[in-house]
């Protein structure tokens, strides 16, 4: 299985247990391999508990680790087979003669038909023909045979007698049975089972003989110590031959890891998630290595020990005569040093993002006055989709630059974040113009690429560069390592020629011949370069540099007491050797210039010390930062360390381009999860993480979402499950028959802390549930205790439940001793109520399970991962045999808990990226959403803070943005909410439900109005997603009250059966809590006959302060639709959009802004309906500009005389309007135009309605003690209306009135007035309340069955007015309006005059048509109104439609028939309730008959055709007689026309008039 890649090879992190023992182990759920050898399985020769576990389900076993069948039944070959036999294992590993071994031993027939082979293809049946494939073998082993010294038989008289005897006289003969079982050992020398000794003398004893020696020697070297090398270039057999050939010996071995070819960063992740022990980098992979996966840097190459540091230095090279200056001599060049003098000048760069090349000379000239500026070029880059360094720099050289190559994401940005060469599109800028080649980081298809390449660019006489980038040993070590492609230098034989380029001046670095010039004993490029780099080193995660591989394989280099060695580890390792490990391309391993290693001091914290280039290689990463729009993570720490390492690992992980959207990511700090909680809510930030008790309050008080989560054991759920764990004994002896009161009360309890997830929420949440609860609610009688935390501890005996929250589990965040009592048990416990376990070592899932375990408890509440999780820290072999789960009503196995939840304690939400469901719906968050979407093991552990942005035990990322939080995604939210409801129960506690400001800020403003001990009561706020949710959320009992108005007040009693305690007074004038609709304009418009009448209001653009508001909706829409001369009521043909928002849109056809969407409307679903939003200035949201009373006021003022605005009588004095701007403004009343005053405002002649303010509602069984303490609080104790600002500072009424912060009491908000708490009392309050009721009972508004609907689509409108349909303009749109609302108003009429058909005639659609045709084609249902209609006239009527009279428009016959028309011979098939006439195309002019009316305009372009479909009749004249006596008619209607078709410089259409013509 270890040759075969079948079961992975892997360590035990502890050091102690042989490989082949913890691989098997981890690999099988369960095993059954006992005995023990020398050094295994255990290094010590000890047993290893989890190979025995499955040993102890045998039968009579006493020692399931025990190597003999004694006291271990399923030991040896019969005993592995009775192992599988009895259905305790799934396979047994045997050899082929063991079923009739095992049937002979206990006198059995087991039938070979009962069992199969496992082969690689599949199952074979238990035979020879079978077990003598190789795929049906595990291997083939050689038998027990005689050894001896090699040699011992050549010419050995003496051997070859003893083979002889052995042989028993012959090749081939059947043992001596004497020496099968000496003084009752069997097997002693002969096997019991052997029947022949076979003379192998000549044979191979690896290959012949012993054919399974591989598998032998596989586990022997799984015994060694080995270490795992991940490498990028090579190949993984080059790599493995070049280590063991140099570093190995008998107890140190390496496996090479390969991953896609010069992907270093793959390396690091691998090391990171411990799928590789080390790997070799450099350059920008080095400081990723640290600053990203927060690995240790172990060993460093060097090029020569003159540089003592492992280190190498970037140097800017040109040549003399191109400087102004060298050595202080003037040459008479241009260059005057490393500053902006260089800009426009050729340059030549090792790499993109190399070291030398890029991060040491680009970092340098970033920091130099007018040198490369990150911020000037920064929106630029992000236009072009490439990366800011790339941008900057190409504008600094003004294109003349070769910087070949690319990263993983950059320097151009491709569509998947992937990198791309940036060559300007057009392969002549970019970074590419000055390049030779392709362009790439492969010196084969561009010589100007790596050292050899940057310097042969500068170099060449033809389109050479001015300068190059390379370190300073580049132009010594040309000839070494240039390409065939590369030709010598020019001066090769005079290197002095080549000098740097300081920050000053310039200087000769080179002697001719090639050696170094020295200045006061050091090389002189010590004083002039780009910066100081850390080499390549190898790297590490920092627990490697404990193990004891970290030590053999620094003693193998020759460095476990030097700090430096040469490459050779000072002669012990050959020239040949030597020269595999430095053959980079072939191995991957140390670089070809390499000639010592160096051991680095202190390698977890040293890193910076080594890589003194840090801050340059910072510099240039930062700049990603400015890539793409930033998605802002909050960082609940104060540590600006941690938020600075936070940016620069997020963006590495996670920036790029997702759902076409280039992002970023940077870090603020946000001091404390609540903090963050609130810096989300308001917008400030993005994102962050949150789990347990966090997340719920993230959703239950700010509203947030889950946007993606973590998964562990690659399960395909965001889940982890709550378990209840006791020792099998407590089961076994009655102590626990499940999950219940009787096994549960009084006994010791191990919890991982104070309202942790499954330690306490799940377990205790559950236990508080029902109607008959586990655990009793019971509150501390001194009220200093939470509730949750008084009950466990009353219920349990002893508990250790450390930690304390914000608020537990004593009052005020502090801790309560008996949740502490039993941790003192712990061994080392320095402060048992502490919540981590240096000092408490009971302390979380681990510490409550060890408390457990160690017996100090009887059960301890943790997770389903806690086992493993254990071994894993403690280095111990716990197996799950030994301990029960608690099931609602009985033990079980640990694993049961998959398949049958009674045996959790609950399944709690993962850890989970959380924010605003506004930013999960923007294209930043869809973007942020894709990206995050991918684990990303370096997000783990930042700057040395564990679980920062995943948990340690996360295996995958699960995308949880559509899961509804408190269902699919957040099972246990049941659970967190007991604990809540448990809080509440404390004396005085009101839960208040808000949906908009925040929680806090809600607290803390009743807090300090109502709370306090004087009144006995104390607040808590949640935030819920909208009025609706808190009004579900009061009735459910998960809250007490909530504060609401309008619409979702009149639900609250009418959808949710809740009472108002408390209104709004807004104006102490009028003597009740309600106030009064009105209609306002501008004081201009009120010209002559202007009044609340249809003629006045057509005219006029509508603004509401939103749909389904009170005064904006509800108050109007009710007065016009009950009054018939104003507004019909329409119906959406098509069932989508509610009766009362078609209506208004159809009657106001100048326009209407009324924003915002409800539930259920206005489209049915809770979505925006365009024509109301015509008019408006924003997104038509509730945060519309001309949202609310305010912005319904300033939509109607700030656009000329033609608006009108729908607010409350308090509007003008409630937005601060002064004496003179108000009498700018009237009251649009019934009589005509009247003075905004109060008097004129409650007139029934003005007023649109009268309605109740917001109120505070909740059930009617609300505690009666808190609801009078809050009435007391408020000062409605003993009378029934107060002022809002009683017995409170102005700081508290400021806050308390300011719903935007707090959700609860409105800004105009004058005085409380105390309501009854009734159903009647709630109606006598709610004065408009059948208002409201109507526009419910309209939201499914069909047309009643006393009137008429005509349909009508209309085709061949004039292209001006037809493209003034969709048009952005609003008078546009009124043109349009105004030609469909004239023509429906004069088919009316004409209806009307002709035949008494009253009639609503709606046009629904307008398209365009063939002019050629002069087609309008029309399609139109009617219904017949007739008062007093009989069912005899219904039947007359019906009859008279079904008398299949026939009728002809042009040339074409038709029959009226009650389901279809059709012609002759052909049938067209309808919906069966209608009759239906439709012909659209090749009419021609002619009459009408039957139900059918034709409209025609006889102009050039336009033809109308009517046709009419009938649902049914009442009463009156019949519908067919009605249309055949108004055919005159409508043949007079042909001859209209418009009289912009005469008129074509007609700006706009001509109104209709009542002569019959337009």
């Amino acid at each position: 299985m270890l040759r075969d890649d079948i079961m992975p090879l892997m360590q035990d992190p502890t050091g102690q247990v042989n490989a082949d023992a913890y691989s098997t182990a981890q690999f099988f759920s369960k095993v059954c391999a006992a005995r023990t050898v020398s050094a295994g399985p255990s290094k010590d020769g000890s047993t290893y508990a989890p190979l025995c576990e499955l040993c102890g389900e045998a039968s009579g076993v006493t020692s399931p680790c025990a190597g003999n069948q004694e006291v271990n039944p399923y030991y040896d070959y019969t005993g592995a087979f009775r192992c599988m036999d009895d259905e305790s294992g799934d396979v047994a590993f045997v050899k082929h003669t063991t079923l009739d071994d095992f049937n002979q031993e206990n006198g059995l027939d087991k039938p070979a038909g009962d069992y199969k082979i496992l082969c690689d293809s599949g199952c074979r049946d238990y035979k020879q023909e079978s077990w003598l494939r190789d795929e049906c073998k595990t291997g083939e082993s050689a038998s027990n045979a005689v050894v001896a010294k090699a040699g011992f038989t050549d010419g050995n008289a003496l051997a070859a007698a003893a083979i002889k005897s052995l042989l028993n006289g012959g090749n081939g003969n059947a043992p001596k049975v004497a020496a099968k079982a000496i003084n009752g050992n069997k097997n002693f020398f002969w096997g019991m089972s052997t029947d022949k000794i076979v003379n192998v003398e000549g044979q191979t004893f690896n290959n012949q003989f012993f054919q399974a020696y591989e598998n032998f020697r596989e586990i022997r070297n799984s015994d060694m110590t080995t270490v795992r090398v991940c490498i990028s270039k090579g190949t993984k057999e080059s790599c493995q031959n070049a280590l063991m050939r140099a570093y190995g010996s008998s107890s140190l071995r390496f496996e090479c890891v390969k991953v896609t070819d010069n992907a270093d960063e793959e390396c690091l992740q691998k090391v990171k998630n411990q799928e590789a022990d080390v790997t070799i980098v450099g350059g920008n992979e080095l400081f990723a290595a640290n600053d990203q996966y927060s690995l240790a840097a172990i060993v460093a190459e060097s090029t020569g020990a003159e540089l003592g540091d492992a280190s190498y230095y970037g140097v800017a090279l040109t040549k003399r005569d191109k400087c102004q200056t060298v050595d202080g001599a003037n040459v008479g060049g241009s260059i005057t040093g490393l500053n902006s003098n260089l800009k426009g000048m050729k340059a030549c760069h090792t790499g993109y993002r190399k070291t030398s090349g890029w991060y040491l000379p680009v970092g340098k000239l970033s920091n130099k006055a007018d040198g490369i500026d990150f911020d000037q070029w920064a929106e630029e880059a992000r236009e072009e989709g490439v990366r800011v360094d790339a941008e900057a720099v190409e504008k600094f050289w003004d294109d003349n630059v070769c910087a070949p190559g690319t990263t993983a994401n950059g320097p151009k940005v491709g569509p998947n974040g992937q990198g791309q060469i940036y060559d300007g599109g057009d392969g002549n800028g970019g970074l590419c113009k000055l390049c030779k080649g392709d362009c790439s980081g492969e010196t084969e298809s561009e010589p100007y690429a790596g050292y050899a390449g940057a310097l042969y660019c500068m170099d060449e006489k033809n389109a050479g560069g001015d300068i190059a980038f390379v370190k300073h040993s580049t132009p010594v070590d040309y000839p070494s390592i240039k390409k065939a492609n590369q030709d010598p230098l020019t001066s090769a034989n005079d290197l002095s020629q080549y000098v740097g380029i300081c920050d000053t001046g310039c200087k000769t670095l080179y002697n001719p011949g090639g050696s170094y010039v020295m200045e006061n004993g050091r090389p002189a490029y010590e004083t002039c370069n780009t910066g100081k780099s850390a080499s390549n080193a190898m790297v590490a995660r920092k627990e490697f540099v404990d193990t004891t591989a970290y030590t053999t394989l620094l003693a193998a280099m020759g460095l476990s007491s030097a700090q430096s060695a040469a490459i050779n580890a000072g002669g012990e390792i050959t020239n040949s050797e030597v020269n595999n490990l430095i053959d980079e391309g072939r191995t991957g391993l140390w670089s070809a210039d390499t000639e010592r290693l160096y051991r680095l001091a202190n390698p977890k914290t040293g890193f910076k010390d080594f890589f003194t280039a840090y801050d340059s290689f910072k510099e240039i990463r930062d700049s990603d930062l400015a890539d793409g729009e930033e998605v802002k993570v909050c960082v609940p720490s104060t540590s600006d360390e941690l938020v600075e390492a936070c940016s620069s690992v997020m963006n590495a992980q996670y920036g790029g381009t997702y759902e076409g959207k280039a992002i970023s990511f940077k870090c603020y700090k946000g001091d404390s999860d609540e903090n963050c909680m609130r810096r989300i809510s308001e917008g400030t930030d993005h994102i962050t993480t949150f789990g347990g008790d966090e997340l719920f309050l993230s959703h239950e008080q700010y509203g947030l979402e889950a946007l993606v989560a973590e998964s562990y054991d690659d399960r395909s759920t965001a889940t982890y499950f709550g378990l209840a764990v006791v020792k099998s004994d407590k089961c076994t002896d009655g102590t626990f028959t499940g999950f219940n009161k009787a096994s549960l009360q009084d006994k010791k309890a191990c919890h991982t802390g104070y309202r942790k997830t499954a330690g306490w929420v799940l377990p205790v949440g559950k236990m508080l549930q029902g109607d008959d609860p586990i655990m009793p609610t019971v509150s501390d009688p001194d009220g200093q205790v939470n509730t949750d935390a008084y009950s466990a501890s009353q219920f349990f005996s002893r508990m250790c439940a450390p930690r304390t929250t914000s608020n537990g589990p004593s009052k005020g965040g502090s801790s309560y001793a008996p949740l502490c009592d039993l941790c003192q048990e712990a061994s080392g416990v320095v402060n048992s109520c502490a919540g981590n376990q240096d000092e408490n070592p009971y302390y979380d899932y681990t510490g409550a399970f060890r408390c457990m375990d160690e017996g100090a408890g009887d059960v301890a509440f943790v997770k389903h991962t806690t086992i493993d999780d254990f071994n894993a820290q403690l280095g111990t072999d716990k197996v799950k045999a030994d301990y029960q789960i608690l099931c609602d009503n009985k033990c079980a196995n640990w694993d049961v808990y998959r398949t049958d939840s009674t045996c959790i304690t609950g399944e709690s939400a993962s850890k989970a990226v959380v924010t605003t469901q506004a930013f999960k719906e923007s294209d930043l968050g869809k973007a942020a959403r894709a990206s995050l979407g991918n684990f990303k093991a370096a997000a783990k552990e930042i700057n040395g803070e564990e679980e920062f942005f995943w948990s340690a035990s996360t295996s995958s990322i699960i995308d949880v943005a559509d899961q509804e939080f408190k269902g699919e995604f957040f099972q246990a939210y049941s659970n967190f909410q007991a604990i809540r409801a448990a809080d509440a129960l404390d004396a005085g506690e009101i839960r208040v439900c808000i949906s908009s400001g925040s929680a806090e800020s809600c607290a803390t403003a009743l807090n300090n109005a109502y709370g306090g001990a004087a009144n006995n009561i104390r607040f808590s706020c949640s935030l819920a997603n909208s009025d609706a949710e808190c009004l579900s959320n009061v009735e459910s009992g998960q809250q007490d009250v909530t504060v609401v108005g309008g619409n979702e007040l009149f639900l609250a009693n009418a959808a949710h059966d809740l009472v108002a305690y408390v209104a709004e007074v807004v104006d102490p004038q009028i003597d009740d809590a309600n106030y009064y609709g009105v209609a306002v304009i501008k004081t201009q418009a009120c010209t002559a006959g202007a009044a609340f009448n249809k003629e006045t209001l057509q005219g006029l653009v509508a603004c509401s302060t939103g749909y389904r508001k009170t005064s904006g909706w509800v108050l109007p829409v009710g007065k016009m639709l009950d009054d018939d001369n104003i507004m019909a009521q329409r119906a959406d043909p098509d069932g989508e959009i509610n009766g009362d928002a078609f209506s208004f849109a159809k009657f106001f056809r100048k326009g209407v802004c009324a924003p915002r969407v409800v539930a259920d409307g206005p489209i049915k679903g809770g979505k925006k309906y365009d024509e109301l939003c015509v008019a408006c200035a924003g997104d038509c949201s509730a945060e519309d500009p001309y949202a609310g009373y305010g912005g319904a006021l300033k939509c109607m003022r700030d656009n000329g005389n033609s608006r009108l605005a729908f607010v409350k009588h308090t509007t003008a004095d409630d937005e601060g309007l002064t004496q003179e701007e108000k009498s700018e403004l009237r009251l649009l009343c019934a009589d005509g135009c009247r003075e905004w005053t109060a008097d004129n405002a409650k007139s029934s002649a003005c007023s649109t309605g009268k309605s109740a303010s917001n109120a505070l509602v909740g059930r009617k069984d609300f505690d009666a003690t808190k609801k009078s303490n809050l009435l007391s609080a408020m000062g409605l104790g003993g009378t029934e209306t107060a002022n809002v600002d009683a017995r409170m500072s102005n700081a508290e009424k400021s806050a308390l009135v300011n719903e935007a912060q707090t959700g609860f009491w409105s800004a105009e908000t004058k005085q409380l007035k105390r309501l009854t708490a009734t159903d009647a009392g709630f109606r006598d309050f709610f004065s408009a309340y059948d208002q409201f009721e109507a526009i419910r009972a309209f939201e499914e508004f069909k047309d009643p069955e006393d009137s008429s609907d005509i349909a009508v689509r209309l085709s061949g409108l004039p292209e001006d007015v037809l493209a003034a349909k969709d048009s952005n303009s609003l008078s546009e749109r009124q043109r349009y309006n105004a030609w469909v609302g004239g023509f429906e108003d004069e088919l009316e009429k004409q209806l009307e005059e002709e035949c008494g058909c009253e009639v609503t005639v709606t046009v629904l659609e307008v398209t365009p048509v063939n002019r050629r045709r002069s087609l309008l084609a029309t399609s139109a249902d009617i219904r017949s109104r007739a008062s007093g209609s009989s069912a005899d006239n219904s039947k007359k009527v019906t009859d008279e439609i079904n008398s299949s009279k026939k009728f002809s428009i042009g040339e074409e016959e038709y029959t009226a028939s009650d389901a279809k028309a059709s012609r002759a011979e052909t049938t067209v098939e309808t919906p069966s309730s209608p009759r239906v006439v439709e012909k659209t195309e090749g009419m021609h002019d002619g009459g009408v008959a039957g139900i059918a009316v034709g409209l025609f305009f006889a102009g050039v372009f336009l033809t109308l055709i009517v046709w009419f479909i009938v649902y049914k009749s009442k009463g009156g004249r019949g519908l067919p007689d009605c249309v055949q006596q108004s055919q005159g008619s409508f043949q007079r209607m042909e001859e209209m026309k418009y009289n912009e078709y005469n008129n074509p410089t007609s700006s706009t259409a001509a109104p209709l008039n009542g002569n019959g013509r337009v």
